[in-house]
């Protein structure tokens, strides 16, 4: 039983191939970080990059080839000009854009 055991996780191990992974996504929001306001107002915002490529262990990527970002930023303004107050910028770039 343990040898037939044996055999069938070597032949399983064996069967399994790495392959680099294409693209992948860096993605981070203000719940990931401790923010200290008492610069501005700003009360969310997250952001999103595709990058194209592989995700190497150990590799430094200078501006990579992205595919996509996307970002929301949230938050009030004290007494403008505009007298907006609030801003909510939120943005959607597709690869093309470039």
């Amino acid at each position: 039983m343990t040898k037939y055991l044996f055999r069938v996780l070597t032949t399983c191990c064996l069967c399994l191939t790495y392959t680099p992974v294409r693209a992948f996504v860096i993605s981070f929001e203000a719940s990931d970080f401790g923010l200290n306001l008492s610069f501005n107002n700003v009360q969310t915002f997250e952001f999103t990059s595709d990058i194209a490529g592989p995700l190497t262990a150990g590799t430094i990527y200078n501006d990579p080839v992205l595919t996509g970002v996307d970002y929301r930023v949230f938050g009030a303004l004290g007494a403008t000009p505009s007298g907006f107050p609030t801003f909510n910028l939120v943005r959607s770039i597709g690869g093309g854009e470039f």
